[in-house]
């Protein structure tokens, strides 16, 4: 049964926790987005690995995670998900269970990555997988969720989510600048969009380049627009 917005809950701020790139060039940590609500708890958009080093140094308590979407399993969206899950077994006395939402294969990703660095650990919490595909919306641990399908990997989606006053936040995720991007940052209050290129676009180098960015912004309608520079990207 949908859910009307009265039961969504609301968003009170977003932190960028991470938005360099793979290499640390300038210090600024992977890919990784809280979004703190109103009734305490914390939804991550990416988890790249120096997240639990970021949620510490911005004062976030890891036991207030809930949900945590999957953009695309790029190893600097995805490889902090195991230290996540040993921090919430060790210190958080964890007993809830822990959503991860993404594209379909996101269960079987995030089970390798355990298993590849922690072999046999089991969380002793329940890990919740939702699979998510451009076409509809749907509500999430009092979030509603827009998928969009953007181009950088097969199973690449950006998100909208909105909450139950009506406001809505965008991340794209790593991507190109095209029609896809367009239609996901369109009416979004904000809109987080990686740029992932210095100069101009490369050819069949699937993210935003800094001469898109300077020349196109406007046609990203959103109410306010935040680029993550993380230049020199894969």
């Amino acid at each position: 049964m949908a859910r009307t917005a009265d039961t969504l809950s609301g968003m009170r701020a977003v932190t960028v926790l991470g938005s360099g790139n793979t290499y640390h060039e300038d210090g600024r940590g992977h890919a990784a987005f809280a979004i703190e609500r109103d009734d305490g708890r914390l939804a991550l958009v990416d988890a790249g690995a120096t997240t639990l080093l970021r949620l510490r140094e911005h004062g976030f308590a890891p036991a207030d995670l809930d949900i945590v979407l999957l953009t695309h399993f790029h190893g600097d969206h995805t490889l902090g998900v195991p230290a996540l899950l040993i921090e919430l077994r060790t210190f958080g006395a964890r007993a809830r269970p822990l959503t991860f939402a993404g594209p379909a294969g996101t269960a079987g990703v995030v089970r390798a990555l355990v298993d590849a660095a922690f072999p046999g650990f089991d969380p002793g919490f329940e890990l919740r997988f939702v699979t998510l595909r451009e076409g509809g919306e749907i509500d999430l641990d009092g979030l509603r969720l827009e998928p969009v399908a953007v181009t950088h990997r097969p199973e690449s989606l950006g998100y909208r989510v909105r909450d139950g006053r009506g406001n809505s936040i965008a991340f794209s995720g790593d991507c190109r600048f095209d029609d896809r991007l367009i239609r996901l940052v369109d009416g979004a209050d904000v809109a987080f969009v990686e740029v992932g290129l210095p100069g101009p676009p490369v050819p069949d180098v699937d993210h935003v380049s800094v001469d898109e960015m300077l020349a196109r912004a406007g046609e990203l309608r959103a109410g306010r627009l935040v680029f993550t520079l993380s230049l020199i990207h894969i």
